[in-house]
């Protein structure tokens, strides 16, 4: 996960269409040790919620999920998949069931909808 805080992406026109930044969407110069310390807080607490109340979370996080029944490509080190985005697993893995109706289980990768 990258985090830009402070970059101007005007700056960077190869970037224009796939990055932001706070300073781009605030138009102001933003503090990053407040949203480090906002980050960690978060987590800390998002933590605690999964260890206490992993169903929860697990459902909390799917009904978030943008991509859910939508064709999507994966695209992996190995190489890029393509399929409907069906869910994720109990461990949080993304559910992919591929044109031949398999289903394949994905732990990582960068999803883009297909065009």
């Amino acid at each position: 996960i990258g985090a830009n805080i402070n970059l101007d992406v005007s700056a960077y026109s190869e970037l224009s269409d796939s990055a932001t930044s706070l300073y781009a969407l605030t138009n102001q110069i933003v503090d990053m040790r407040m949203v480090e310390k906002r980050v960690i807080q978060n987590l800390q607490n998002r933590y605690a919620e999964a260890s206490s109340n992993p169903a929860y979370t697990l459902a909390k996080w799917s009904a978030s999920l943008a991509t859910l029944g939508k064709e999507i490509v994966v695209h992996q080190r190995s190489g890029a998949i393509s399929g409907i985005a069906e869910g994720i697993d109990n461990r949080g893995r993304l559910i992919l069931r591929l044109p031949s109706g398999k289903a394949a289980i994905l732990e990582e990768g960068d999803v883009t909808l297909s065009a």
